[in-house]
């Protein structure tokens, strides 16, 4: 297991509790759930293009990206309860 400081840079600040009674969070893994990584971003059409910089090679990797359907939606009934 690593030390706290080797790993302190990764904790996530989750925002203040806007209602009281809201006790529970809710965590959603990121990839293959709110989005899909594409294979090919300049032939599958995704939804998002971000660069990606490796620290061993100094020209990003074009990063494609769709967006889940109805995650917008889910997002939100989501927030109502945690």
């Amino acid at each position: 297991m690593p030390d706290f400081k080797s790993i302190k840079h990764q904790v996530v600040q989750l925002p203040a509790f806007n209602n009281p009674k809201k006790t529970k969070t809710i965590v959603f893994d990121l990839d293959e759930t709110l989005i899909h990584c594409v294979d090919d971003a300049e032939t599958d059409n995704p939804d998002v293009v971000i660069p990606i910089t490796f620290s061993d090679d100094p020209e990003p990797v074009m990063a494609g990206i769709n967006i889940r359907p109805h995650i917008y939606d889910c997002l939100e009934i989501a927030n109502k309860y945690f």
